[in-house]
């Protein structure tokens, strides 16, 4: 379950997350108009805009993913076993590094 705030914390809605996933979510990472959230599995998703629409992102792997940060235009995320992924841009595509 992602949920959205546009009021600070005083109200929270549910987004919509493609309903066949049934898999948890450990971090959010993102700002202005996009953000990006990982977890089991290998799990990425990303929306842009307001948030109410979120996209799976194929990660090339299967290790849980548990922190997702950007910087500059880049994004890397980090999970199980040392697995390290990184993206350039939007991260329509991840590429993975071994630690």
């Amino acid at each position: 379950m992602i949920l959205r705030s546009a009021d600070g914390g005083k109200k929270w809605e549910t987004q919509a997350v493609c309903a066949k996933i049934q898999i948890d979510l450990y971090r959010v990472y993102g700002g202005g108009a996009e953000f990006w959230a990982v977890g089991l599995g290998g799990i990425i998703l990303r929306t842009a805009a307001d948030g109410k629409n979120w996209e799976i992102q194929s990660s090339g792997t299967e290790f849980g993913l548990h922190s997702v940060f950007g910087i500059g235009t880049e994004l890397w995320a980090v999970g199980d076993n040392g697995a390290i992924l990184h993206t350039a841009g939007k991260g329509e595509k991840w590429e993975t590094y071994s630690s």
